[in-house]
């Protein structure tokens, strides 16, 4: 029996609604961090779409990027809401793509910012086109092989230069 290559027959979810786990009311407002002590569930009782998450950050919510888990998250007194931007989800979709994934699911659209409140452009569905976007690209050949050297150059660079740190 042939042996098959299962990776690309998975598709990984992408989620544009925050769920009560996600979000949290703090207990205490001066410690924001991952890992914080938080009392029961925070805004929205439940759910906030991703123009929520933006007014949110309008109205003068401090933004912070967990680099470990690729996502950021907000906070400002006792809400706390960690969601996705496009930057986490073209992160995302770029490793999907290198991973051979075989697709993405972009699961409850109509919780984008479909109105185009939350770019300054005015953009509509800026989660879609960030993942549409980075899905393309990785696509085109001459952007894999452009990904390829670099990443080749980058661990050259490493074991050759130990003083330098990446760039």
């Amino acid at each position: 029996m042939p042996e098959r290559n299962c990776i690309n027959t998975i598709t990984v979810p992408y989620l544009f609604y925050f769920k009560t786990f996600y979000r949290y009311n703090l207990a205490n407002p001066h410690s924001q961090g991952l890992g914080a002590p938080v009392q029961g569930p925070g805004l929205g009782n439940g759910q906030l779409n991703y123009t929520r998450v933006c007014s949110f950050i309008k109205s003068g919510a401090t933004k912070e990027y967990d680099v470990y888990g690729q996502v950021p998250f907000a906070y400002k007194d006792y809400d706390w809401i960690a969601y996705e931007n496009e930057l986490s989800l073209a992160v995302k979709a770029r490793w999907a793509a290198k991973a051979g994934i075989g697709g993405v699911t972009l699961y409850a659209l109509n919780f984008d910012d479909w109105a185009g409140n939350c770019r300054p452009d005015k953009k509509t569905f800026p989660l879609t086109r960030s993942v549409s976007r980075t899905l393309e690209l990785a696509s085109i050949r001459s952007y894999r092989q452009y990904d390829a050297d670099k990443e080749t150059q980058a661990s050259i660079r490493h074991y050759t230069i130990a003083d330098e740190p990446l760039r």
